[in-house]
C-alpha cells in the first residue's frame, strides 16, 4: 500500500488469517484484500526471498491495487451521481412551485399595474413580463456556473491514483538499487 494516504482499516483484522478487510479512502468503503501468499510470509529477509516470489507478489500486489482503485472509482461515481440525482430532484420540486407562484403574482401585478396605467393592460403585461425574463436569465446563469462548478471527475481517485503512482516509482527505485548493490556488501540505506 502507498506509504501516507488516507486508509484505515475498518475490522480491526492485521493478521493474514483474516480473509477480507474494508478499507475506507476519503469515506468511501474499498473492499481490501491482503495478498497473504504464505510462501512468501510477513516481513521476511530480503535475502530469502527470490526474485521469481518477488515478481509474483509484485504482480499479485498490483493487480490487486488495480482493483481496488477501479472500486474506489465506481463507488465514487455512484456517490456523485445519487447526489446529482437528489439535486435534479429539489429542483423539480422547486420550479414547479416557483412557477405555480409566479404565475399568480404575474396575474396580480399584471392587474394592478394595468389599474394605474387607467387600463392600458398590454403595457401592464409587457413590464412585468420584461422583469420576469430579466430576473429568469440571471437565475439560469447562476444555476450553469453552479453546474459547471461541480466536478464531475473521480476527483478521489485521481488523487489516490497520483499518490499511487508516486508509491510504485519509489518502489520499483529501490528494487532496482536493490538488484543492483552486492548483499554482501555493507552498504548505507538511505
Amino acid at each position: 500500500m502507498p506509504q501516507g494516504s488516507n486508509l484505515e482499516c475498518r475490522n480491526g483484522a492485521t493478521s493474514n488469517a483474516a480473509r477480507e478487510q474494508t478499507v475506507m479512502r476519503h469515506d468511501i468503503e474499498v473492499p481490501y484484500e491482503p495478498h497473504g501468499n504464505p510462501a512468501l510470509g510477513n516481513g521476511a529477509p530480503r535475502a530469502e526471498t527470490s526474485l521469481g516470489d518477488l515478481l509474483k507478489r509484485l504482480t499479485n500486489d498490483t493487480g490487486q491495487l488495480i482493483r481496488q482503485e477501479a472500486s474506489l472509482a465506481k463507488a465514487e461515481i455512484r456517490e456523485t451521481g445519487t447526489a446529482l440525482v437528489g439535486d435534479a430532484r429539489e429542483i423539480g420540486i422547486a420550479l414547479g412551485l416557483a412557477v405555480a407562484g409566479a404565475l399568480a403574482l404575474v396575474a396580480f401585478l399584471v392587474i394592478a399595474l394595468g389599474n394605474l396605467l387607467d387600463g392600458r393592460y398590454w403595457l401592464s403585461a409587457l413590464v412585468v413580463g420584461a422583469l420576469a425574463l430579466g430576473i429568469g436569465v440571471v437565475m439560469a446563469k447562476n444555476a450553469m456556473s453552479d453546474i459547471k462548478r461541480r466536478s464531475l471527475a473521480p476527483q478521489q481517485t485521481l488523487d489516490t491514483l497520483r499518490e499511487d503512482k508516486a508509491w510504485a516509482s519509489q518502489q520499483a527505485k529501490e528494487f532496482s538499487h536493490d538488484m543492483t548493490t552486492d548483499p554482501t556488501s555493507p552498504s548505507v540505506r538511505r
